[in-house]
């Protein structure tokens, strides 16, 4: 090879580590971020730290410095250059589409790209004296062949790579707690129903702020019906950084052994028993409300709240008052909303304007699924 093509060569092949390290940053700091900085607390043993600043960084040049280290040891022919960034690729995937379960699709995507690689690569060795004797390097045609391997290799990447919603959406949520930024957490856009997890970070982010987890608890469609999504489940330790025990501290006691949600919710509500307001309270409230428990929830509000028509009340505790006055013949309690009684009877009166129960909900959930309301009559709605 002239000197000329040899410059043409050097040209590509820098061309292609600048395009690389452009999506690699890309892939790493953007897409995949919070999922590698995950993995990465994972694998130092790190359940509750939650740090951002360095480790997508040393993976990204890690990333190239594999590249670089692939094609100084492996002979690749020149038009099969870009296979030297595979290695890099499995690496960046291995470390995020595995994460917090095995994702068999990707694995036996990476496999069968392995698989090509070495068959490639053992195609070129045996081709190696041929490939030294070829006189021309055309820049033109040969950047375009590789930027062509390049699409398909980021292709792989974005498709083997960690795309579940919800696992994302959770990791964003608890780095944003770990930040003190419970309000951004809180307004946080999240896909409906969402899961759990996101329920349990976003009644946590609420009482944080010093406000009602009843004003935000049914913004949003719950995935699961009950008080049980207010706190972490057993099985989703390994899927969040976000700690239960911070919940736990929040209400101010721990979990006795083989004691119900709803157990430890009570005890919770009697801590600090002269205190105005404690967040074990608005949690055992809000766990009633869940629970369905219209009647306890008003035996129970009257215990740890003065009812008044001209104190602000949150949202869901008010819903809820206005929904048992109207359900119940003998009512303990009398709260004066008009404005939201009107809303209740406007929300009663599209109620019988279908016959069909999912004909019902779906319309209603377009105007009141925000409410209480609508959780109490269709939340367990399949």
């Amino acid at each position: 090879m002239n000197i000329a093509d040899y410059i043409r060569r050097k040209r590509v092949r820098a061309i292609l580590c600048a395009l690389f390290m452009v999506f690699a940053t890309v892939y790493v700091l953007s897409y995949e971020c919070d999922v590698i900085v995950f993995t990465f607390n994972k694998l130092l043993g790190k359940d509750n730290f939650y740090d951002t600043s360095l480790g997508p960084w040393l993976l990204i040049f890690s990333l190239l410095f594999l590249q670089r280290l692939v094609s100084k040891t492996i002979y690749f022919r020149d038009r099969h250059y870009t296979l030297t960034f595979l290695p890099s690729a499995i690496v960046a995937v291995l470390l995020t589409s595995f994460v917090p379960y095995c994702n068999w699709i990707s694995l036996l995507v990476t496999l069968l790209c392995l698989t090509f690689g070495i068959v490639q690569h053992r195609i070129d060795y045996r081709r190696r004296e041929k490939d030294r004797k070829r006189a021309s390097y055309r820049l033109v045609p040969r950047l375009t062949w590789h930027c062509m391997w390049l699409l398909a290799l980021v292709a792989y990447m974005g498709f083997a790579g960690n795309a579940d919603t919800y696992f994302h959406q959770e990791l964003k949520m608890a780095r944003l707690i770990s930040d003190g930024q419970y309000r951004s957490v809180v307004n946080f856009s999240v896909n409906p129903p969402g899961t759990s997890i996101i329920t349990a970070m976003r009644a946590y982010a609420q009482s944080r702020s010093g406000k009602s987890i009843a004003d935000e608890l049914f913004r949003y469609p719950l995935q699961n019906v009950g008080d049980s999504v207010l706190l972490l489940q057993h099985r989703d330790a390994k899927r969040t950084p976000f700690q239960a025990s911070a919940i736990f501290q929040q209400i101010g006691i721990w979990p006795h052994r083989g004691e119900s949600i709803s157990q430890y919710l009570e005890r919770g509500a009697k801590f600090r028993p002269y205190a105005l307001f404690t967040p074990g309270r608005d949690y055992y409230l809000c766990g009633l409300l869940l629970n369905k428990q219209i009647d306890r929830f008003v035996n129970e509000f009257r215990k740890y709240h003065t009812l008044s028509d001209t104190l602000s009340m949150p949202r869901a505790y008010a819903e809820a008052l206005i929904l048992y006055q109207r359900i119940r013949s003998n009512r303990q309690v009398q709260y004066k909303n008009e404005l939201m009684a009107a809303n209740y009877q406007d929300f009663i009166d599209k109620r019988n304007n279908y016959p069909s129960e999912y004909e019902r909900a779906n319309v209603l959930a377009v105007l009141y699924g925000d409410t209480y309301w609508w959780y109490y009559y269709y939340s367990n709605l399949k």
